[in-house]
């Protein structure tokens, strides 16, 4: 409904952009109405990552905003310019980058949730990135106040259902948290998360929603892909219960070990089985799990490992059979390692990973010429730890 055009303010000599209503919107109330809530909501925030208005020039006749010039793009183009990462660390550090744009627009939100201002249009051409990497979240014409508004406003593509559904009184913070599930459902996917869908499946979250790569990556973070999918979760009561609880999850991705899965077992469910094949180990988030061992025939109770424990690391670096089993005490949740996974993690810190790298050549070559002499390292003293 608008066009921006830049000028210079020669009071205070500086460049500033104009947002005026296109002239064949100039008679529709409506529109002049969303024209001005958007400078007005907008002048309410002042916060770093929303950009600052510096005037409204409400003249019915020629409607118009100015504001901070920003030079740069806006995320759609980032993401559609990007070209797909050369090698894993340069997929690792390019989605670093996205995920802390996406970390400052959780600020911007939750400064205005403080406000109860709620944007409802968060998506992709919304954000704003400066060439020295000011992010700013922009357009807040449609945006939920404690003024009574028209229930369908946003973009179809990334409306949480209860937008879809006309249900004003249901739109809050999680609203917008479905808004910033969509922004990052298209950095991994480069697609929006309706996409595909009619208003009515959308709106009723009858389709599962594919989280499979397509430009950028060849795979994709499990992690990154839980907090996504939780984020657009259809129903609100199991979205993230505010964006600062999304944000956390997304500083604590960027911590390590988004590129481990979750798996849950239960009460006497073996994880590994002795004797068996097996290339992955694991971490115990919480519950307990007891190791046996086949010792002159019979299996026995040899320790138990609780939260924090690591069994299975001499897999990933050797490969070779179980040398005992692993059953879980009551249910117990663990991060999965694998090879892959590992590697990938590694790729986020090249420092680490040459030291780690380093130490698991050796292990692969101390591993080979203990076979080479009938001896295995599971043969050496026990250290706590589980092929």
């Amino acid at each position: 409904m608008g066009s921006v055009e830049t000028a210079h303010d020669v009071v205070i000599g500086r460049p500033v952009a104009i947002k005026k209503l296109r002239h064949e919107f100039r008679d529709d109330e409506r529109a002049v109405l969303k024209f001005t809530q958007e400078a007005r909501v907008t002048g309410q925030l002042e916060h770093p990552n929303v950009v600052p208005i510096y005037d409204l020039g409400d003249n019915p006749e020629e409607p118009f905003i100015v504001m901070r010039l920003v030079q740069g793009k806006n995320l759609s183009e980032l993401l559609e310019g990007s070209p797909r990462p050369a090698n894993a660390a340069e997929a690792a550090d390019l989605l670093r980058r996205l995920i802390e744009i996406v970390l400052r627009l959780c600020d911007a939100l939750s400064f205005a949730h403080g406000r109860r201002i709620f944007h409802c249009d968060v998506k992709p051409d919304n954000v704003m990135v400066g060439d020295y990497g000011q992010v700013y979240l922009m357009d807040w014409g449609v945006a939920l106040t404690d003024e009574p508004r028209e229930a369908f406003a946003g973009t179809a593509a990334y409306m949480a259902p209860e937008q879809l559904l006309g249900r004003t009184q249901d739109i809050d913070q999680r609203t917008d948290v479905f808004g910033l599930g969509g922004i990052l459902c298209e950095i991994m996917t480069g697609a929006p998360p309706n996409e595909g869908q009619s208003v009515l499946e959308a709106a009723r979250g009858q389709r599962q929603r594919d989280l499979a790569p397509r430009k950028l990556w060849t795979v994709l973070p499990p992690e990154l892909c839980r907090i996504t999918l939780k984020a657009l979760a259809p129903e609100r009561e199991h979205r993230h219960h505010s964006v600062r609880e999304l944000q956390a999850d997304l500083q604590q991705f960027l911590k390590g070990g988004g590129w481990f899965d979750t798996l849950t077992v239960q009460d006497g469910e073996q994880i590994v089985v002795e004797g068996q094949p097996g290339e992955t180990a694991y971490i115990i988030q919480s519950g307990d799990c007891d190791v046996w061992k086949t010792i002159q025939g019979v299996p026995r109770l040899v320790r138990r490992l609780g939260p924090g424990a690591v069994f299975g690391e001499t897999a990933v670096f050797a490969g070779g059979p179980r040398t005992a089993s692993i059953v879980a005490v009551g249910e117990v949740t663990l991060r999965v390692i694998t090879g892959d996974a590992l590697n990938h993690e590694l790729d986020q810190n090249p420092i680490l990973a040459a030291f780690v790298r380093s130490l698991a050549s050796l292990f692969r070559e101390t591993d080979a010429a203990l076979s080479a002499r009938g001896v295995t390292l599971s043969d050496l003293p026990p250290n706590g730890s589980a092929r």
